[in-house]
């Protein structure tokens, strides 16, 4: 028992020291696990760093044509093909810079107005200006991007993917 629970111990350390889950911590740990996610194909983890449904229901009230539900389900159905696409086959995708200037964070108050949806909850809305990295077939590539992240209940979350 005692070699198990060691065993046990020394994998579940080993998975914290190598990122064993995605950093929600910091709209740059989310970036990075998108990354990594893409890197490694993994489509579930790259849908898993958009928010969940319940999530946005609960901090937002949209008009159903104005649905955030809808465009992150449209957004989750994307990530999962672009991820495992041919296109992307042997690529690799890292965060280079963060935060370049036009870099923006506001605060989402109840009452406010945000995507055309009326805040229910809370939130903490930040556009960061970032580059990609991506390298495929020996080609390496710097990608500008402005990527919008929300903060919901504690976690930060890709609001688009």
């Amino acid at each position: 028992m005692t070699r198990s629970l060691a065993v046990s111990f020394i994998v579940s350390a080993s998975l914290l020291a190598c990122g064993g889950g995605p950093d929600q911590s910091s709209p740059k740990g989310v970036a990075e696990s998108v990354a990594a996610a893409f890197t490694a194909k993994d489509s579930a983890a790259a849908v898993a760093l958009l928010p969940p449904v319940e999530l946005l229901n609960s901090h937002f009230k949209c008009d159903p044509k104005d649905s955030l539900v809808e465009g992150r389900n449209h957004r989750a159905k994307r990530a999962a093909s672009e991820v495992s696409s041919e296109r992307t086959k042997g690529m690799k995708m890292s965060v280079g810079s963060f935060d370049e200037d036009g870099s923006e964070t506001k605060e989402l108050k109840v009452g406010d107005t945000w995507s055309r949806c009326e805040v229910l909850k809370p939130a903490t809305f930040h556009r960061s200006k970032l580059t990609l990295v991506i390298e495929k077939d020996g080609k390496k590539e710097d990608d500008g991007e402005s990527w919008p992240f929300l903060k919901l209940d504690g976690k930060w979350y890709l609001a688009k993917l």
